[in-house]
Parts: C-alpha cells; structure tokens; sequence
C-alpha cells in the first residue's frame, strides 16, 4: 500500500511573496499565534514545514533576504516520504516501506527521458507521475529509486496504448488501486505546480510536463545539477519522541552552507547522524575535467560551470559506457541502468549569438510598396547590392502566391530520391535557410548580413505562411526578437546538423540582428489579400511615389501602331499622360497608376530591336492592365479615342492603327526614331523650320 498526506494549498500564485514574508516572520520569531490570526498562523506554519522555515534554518534566511527559488529549489531536492507532517501519516508511510524524495525523481525522470528519448517523448503526465512514481514499488520503496525500471514501465504503457487514467477524484477508486492519499489528485498538481514555479518544468497546454529551465540564474542551475546527482535520505531511526524526528527530519531538510556554493556542495555532508542520512551523491564525470566522488577532496580549478553541466546525461551498465551520449534508442536505454548510477558526459552547450552588434544603417523588416512599376524590386535589389557590398553574407528571393504555405517558406518533410532509394528528409524553406546562415554567421565574430527577400508579400495568406514566426518580427532596438518561439522537432535537427550541436541546443527561434527581411507589395493587384494591423505594425514601410524613378526613364522611346501606322513616343511622356488621365478625369487611386518601370528596363531596353514583339507585348500589358484591372468597368473613359466597340480585340487593332491616339492624345509621336541614340529629340515648331 501506499499511504500519502501533502497539502492542499502552498498558495503557489503568491508563493514568493508568501515565503518571504514566512521567512522574515519564522527568522525574527514574530510568526503570529493562533490567537492573534489564526489563518496567517495556519498558512505559515503549513509553509514552514515543507519549506523548512524555523527561527534558526538558513531556508527561512534565504528566504527572508528573498533567495526564495533557492529554498524552493532545496525543498525539490530533499522533500521526502516519510516525513513527520503528522504522527498518523509518518509512522503510516514508514509502515508502508515508502522511501522516497518524489520531486527530485520525478525531475531525474524527466531529465533521463529528455536524454535518452525523442523530444517528443521526453515528458510526463500527471497520470504516469502516479502510478509509476508515487504508486510503483521500484520507484516508492527503494532508497535509491530504479529509474531504468520506471522509464521502461512508462515507455511500455504508452506502446501498449495503456493510457487510461490513473488519478481520480475519487478517495475510493484511489485506494483500490492501493493509493491512500486523500485528495490526491488536487495534492499531486500542488507538487507539480511547485517545479513548475522553480523554473525546472513547464507544463503545456496538453497536460504535459517536460524540462523547461530558461529562467534560471547560474546559482539556480548549480542547485538543479544538485537535485539531479543527489540521492541522500532521511532515514528515522527508532525513537519514542516524535519531536525528536521533527527536529531530525528539520536539520536534514536545511540549506547547509556548503550547498550555496554551486557545485562546491557535494551533497555527502547533509543529514542527521543520529538518525540516518544515507545514500550517496551519483558519480558524474566531465572530459578533461572531474567532480569528485564521496569521499575524495575536489579541485577548485578547471570545474566546469553548471550552465554546461545541465546538459547531456546518458546511463552507463555495469561495465560498458555509451559511445555516444545522450543518442540511445529508446528501446535499448531502458535497460541500460544499473539502478541509481549513471554516468554524465559532459559537453558544451551550442551558444547561439542573436546579438551579433553588426551596424547597418536599413531596417531589418521592410516593406517597399507602391503602383505597379515604381521600381520596388529594382530598388531593394540595389539595397541589397549595397548592404551585401564587400562581405560573405547571403541573399535569397522569393515570391508569394495564394497557395504559398508555411510549409514551403519554414520547410517541411520531402520525398528526397538519391537515384537509387527514396527516403524523406526535412528540407528547409527560404526562411530557414537564410536564418540558418545568419545564426552560424554571427556565431563566428565577424557577423555578415543576410537577406531574405519576400516579392508580393501580400498575393499569399501572410498570417498563414509566418505562422508562429509572425512573433518573431517584434524585434528589441538592437533589431534581435524581443520574443522567442518554439521550434519544432524537424528544424531543431537541422539547426543542429547545420550549426553544430544537439537538437535540444536549438529548442527556440530568434531573429539575430543580421538577419534582413525585405518585401515588396502592391495592393494594386488582383486578388491580394489584406494584411492585419498586428502583422503591418512589425515593418517599416516605405512607400514609392508614381514618378520617384522617373529619371531613370526619360530618354526611352518606344514604338507604337503596326506597319505602315508606326510612330514612335517617348515612354515616360506617355506614360505621364495616361497617369494624368486615370487620376484626374477617371478619379483612379494613384496605387492603381503606371510606374515608370511598368514596362520592365530589359523591355525598355529592347524596344527597338524587335519593334513589332514591343508593341504586342505593350498591348498585353499596358492595354490588357488599363481594360481589365483599372477601368474594366468604364473602358470608354481611358480608351477615348476609340470608336468601335469596347472589347479588348477591336482596342487593340485601333491601338495598331492609331497608337496613342486610342487614349485621345495626339502630338506625342513622330514618325521616325532618333538614329543610333536612345533619347528622343522634340519636334522642332514652325518657328525653327
């Protein structure tokens, strides 16, 4: 059986403040009585006794000088089954044969899991907490718990499907399956609730526990490395005075001096003598570097920092070590345990560098928009030209379209063929490629830029294609994400293979400051979609008037009509005119307008050497965008000069026969084109023939 008494309620929401304030309270001996407010008594006296608080115990000091994680951290470590909480419950659970600190287990557990597992297996639920932790004889009624047993009794439960629930509401149905532990499932979630607090685990969405140690100062990592390799317990003695194992079990509990050191606290000088302290700390040992063993005096220099310590744990059998730590096959690291030994390997852990402190004078995202052929690509691309100038940094474009996918920008699996077998990888979008190079080059000391560069942002669904990476574009001064995202199991392999290190290294996204996204966007166009606030708040934009590359432009003449009917215009004048006359007299928004590179530089550029193919692609182009996208539902107010009927076909033999006349201009052409120059010479007036 298995007899268990916690607490209802450690208040867990205001647990910093309340611990601070017991902790001042137990050490300045004014904790109030009964008499004077009964429930302030009863709340820190509940307190007190799992967090160790007492007049003279160095918990309730930390506590009071408001090192509160730190008790917290020491109450994981040593909190145990049996303890004297009260007469009933001790000598039940001593009874019972319980022997167990649960919340250092359940943390050795999650970190095993996380070690020898796939990330998406390295959890635990609150069902597997209790019924192959608080109500398994390998894991309750040893002194030194068998880990290997407990993952390999988990991992056959979840293969065999066996995931109904364990924990009930019900005290009844609890102890027909030999737990008695009133309310237990609400005192289970109170323990939870405290790692959680501690910043060791997190609990998802879905229910499930797993490692989360982000928000933890160095001190607090050298205390978890302390919880994960200690293995001491309180183990009472007979004694007739219950008050004796009270103050037994309360100098065991206590934060000794020797354990605020980080490592320096071996975890072998705790305990009570007169009452048992027994157990060992687990042998760890470093490459190059060593933690000594029970027993034996440690080195001061050359010990590794716990940052780098909590990192990579891997079990080793009675005579055989791993190869490879931390890569086991789930099938085979169940056994591998002799029970309560392991080994670490320890290694460095892949230092991302998101503030790479490289200086550039563009925005990191940045929309240029503006009308059809104002020059948004030509000029990011310059930009770009400029930004990339004299370094090794890289460039990627790509287009948007309505079926574009967060699939394709992040990456997703691919069948991959090596000509001889089929096989499906991760293959990385544009996105994570660019990313990538920028993570590994500012990890290198001399950051370059890298650009992803996104044309017609808005033709694609853009909330669906950033998905999660939507966060990441609210970047801090220094342009690096002020909020991170998870990353998923499939780019935290490929970050690994191509940045070095583990997956587990990459758990998170964030946008270094070398990296650049740019796009273009023209809400002109046929069946965009709109952009949120939320989403356009993150970018800078910039807008291109209709004539800002108008210079670029002036000295272009283009051919118009077909055969006998040519004539030659000068493009921007031409242009001007139709802009004049769709924004004056047909009232069209100026986004709607022709740019002065509406017809693409190389088109420009080529007019005259295939005159006939430039005015037919002028018509496919220029007509067909005035007669469908602009004024498809008043043609006759731009096409003025045409008389027959308004359909594309006859517009475009009257545009052959009568060039810019269709749009009822006249005096714009000549009849022939300047010889041998590209820029274009005005008609002489009467005056100077």
């Amino acid at each position: 059986m298995f007899h268990y008494l916690f607490t209802n309620d450690l208040r867990i929401r205001n647990l910093e403040e309340a611990l601070r304030e017991a902790g001042t309270c137990f050490a300045e001996n004014r904790v109030p009585s009964a008499e004077e407010d009964k429930n302030v008594n009863n709340n820190m006296k509940t307190l007190g006794f799992y967090f160790n608080l007492t007049k003279n115990s160095q918990c309730a000091r930390e506590c009071a000088k408001g090192n509160v994680r730190r008790a917290v951290l020491n109450f994981i470590k040593k909190f145990q089954f049996p303890n004297p909480r009260t007469k009933e419950s001790f000598a039940l659970a001593v009874e019972d044969g319980i022997t167990i600190a649960p919340m250092r287990v359940i943390l050795q557990v999650l970190y095993l899991l996380h070690m020898t597992s796939a990330s998406h297996e390295a959890y635990l639920t609150m069902d597997e907490i209790a019924e192959f932790i608080f109500c398994s004889e390998a894991a309750a009624k040893r002194k030194q718990p068998d880990l290997s047993a407990i993952m390999k009794n988990i991992r056959d439960s979840r293969r065999n499907g066996n995931r109904a629930s364990f924990l009930s509401d019900d005290d009844n149905e609890m102890k027909q399956k030999g737990c008695f532990w009133h309310q237990c499932k609400r005192q289970l979630r109170e323990m939870v609730k405290v790692l959680c607090w501690s910043g060791c685990v997190q609990e998802t969405k879905k229910g499930i526990i797993e490692i989360y140690h982000e928000g933890l100062t160095r001190d607090n990592k050298a205390d978890l490395f302390e919880i994960l390799t200690y293995t001491k317990m309180w183990t009472p003695q007979n004694c007739l005075d219950f008050h004796e194992y009270k103050r037994a079990y309360q100098q065991y509990m206590d934060i000794r001096l020797a354990d605020t050191g980080g490592l320096s606290g071996s975890g072998n000088s705790g305990g009570v003598p007169l009452y048992g302290n027994e157990g060992g700390q687990l042998s760890f040992q470093m490459p190059d570097q060593y933690i000594s063993q029970p027993g034996q005096q440690e080195q001061s220099q050359g010990v590794q920092h716990p940052d780098q310590v909590i990192s990579q744990t891997v079990y080793q059998t009675a005579g055989r070590t791993s190869d490879v730590p931390g890569v086991q096959h789930p099938e085979q690291s169940a056994d591998m345990a002799s029970p309560g030994t392991f080994k670490g390997i320890f290694r460095q852990k892949k230092e991302i560098v998101y503030h790479t402190k490289l200086q550039s004078g563009f925005d990191r995202n940045r929309i240029v928009f503006g009308a059809p052929g104002t020059g948004k690509s030509y000029l990011l691309n310059e930009d770009a030209k400029a930004l990339l100038k004299n370094t090794s940094g890289s460039f990627e474009r790509v287009t948007f379209h309505p079926d574009y996918s967060y699939a394709q920008f992040a990456g997703t699996y691919k069948p991959v063929s090596d000509a001889e077998t089929i096989s499906y990888q991760f293959v990385p979008g544009p996105f994570m490629r660019v990313y990538a190079d920028a993570l590994a080059s500012g990890s290198t000391g001399n950051p370059q830029p890298h650009i992803l560069l996104v044309e017609e942002i808005n033709r694609a669904r853009v909330a669906a294609v950033f998905g999660d990476i939507f966060q990441l574009l609210d970047r801090d001064a220094d342009g690096v994400s002020e909020y991170r995202i998870q990353a998923s199991e499939d780019i935290r392999r490929y970050l690994a293979e191509k940045l070095g290190g583990l997956p587990d290294d990459h758990q998170y996204l964030r946008l270094p400051d070398n990296l650049f996204i740019w796009a273009t966007m023209n809400s002109a166009d046929q069946g965009v979609y709109p952009m949120d606030t939320a989403f356009k708040r993150r970018w800078d934009f910039q807008y291109i008037g209709i004539d800002e590359s108008a210079e670029k432009v002036k000295n272009y003449e283009i051919p118009l009509g077909m055969g006998k009917h040519r004539r030659y215009v000068n493009w921007n004048e031409l242009r001007s005119e139709i802009n004049r006359i769709l924004a004056r007299e047909c009232r069209v928004n100026e986004d709607k307008l022709l740019g002065p590179f509406f017809l693409s530089k190389t088109m420009l550029d080529r007019a005259m050497a295939d005159e006939d193919k430039f005015v037919s692609a002028f018509e496919s182009k220029v007509l067909m965008y005035l007669f469908e996208d602009v004024m498809k539902m008043r043609p006759a107010n731009i096409f003025k000069g045409h008389r027959g009927q308004m359909i594309f076909s006859e517009i475009c033999r009257a545009f052959e026969e009568t060039g810019e006349e269709i749009f009822g201009l006249h005096g714009l052409s000549y009849d022939s084109h300047s010889d041998g120059t590209a820029g274009w010479q005005p008609e002489e007036s009467a005056e100077q023939r």
